[in-house]
Order: C-alpha cells, then structure tokens, then sequence
C-alpha cells in the first residue's frame, strides 16, 4: 500500500520515491528485490537511481557494510534519518 503511488505509475518523481524508500526500509532490512518488487522498477534501476547514491548520502545503511556485494545484502533506514 504505501509503495503504490511508485508502482502504479510509469513515471514517478524522485524524491517520492526516495521517500517511500526511506519508509519502506525504517522498520527492517529489505533487500534490493524485495524493493524492487514493492516499487515495481526493475533491480537495477533502484541500485543505481536510487539505493547506491542513498547509501552514499547516508539516507540508508548496509544489513552487510564489510562485504557490498553479499548475496543476502539489504538496506534499513539511517536512524539519524527516521
């Protein structure tokens, strides 16, 4: 429900979807398929658009910060930004 507005539209501003992002990982760890699916963007697109530079703004934290690319590897939401 709260990834709707994302997912029912084909194009959907980006700070919404920042925002929704943020909301979505504030209570657990999601992984990058699990948003994708939730926003209905493709992997790579929510990698690149959205979940590597919000790791660099730290707007979300790594489930596994010492290993990147970890195959269970997902994003919670930085408690400074809740």
């Amino acid at each position: 429900e709260l990834a709707a507005p994302v997912r029912e539209k084909g194009k959907a501003n980006r700070e919404l979807v920042k925002k929704i992002i943020v909301e979505l990982c504030s209570e657990h760890y999601l992984e990058l398929r699990a948003l994708s699916t939730l926003l209905g963007r493709s992997p790579e697109t929510i990698r690149t658009h959205y979940v590597i530079p919000m790791v660099e703004q730290k707007l979300l934290k790594l489930r596994y910060p010492e290993q990147i690319n970890h195959t269970k590897q997902a994003y919670k939401t930085s408690i400074e930004n809740q």
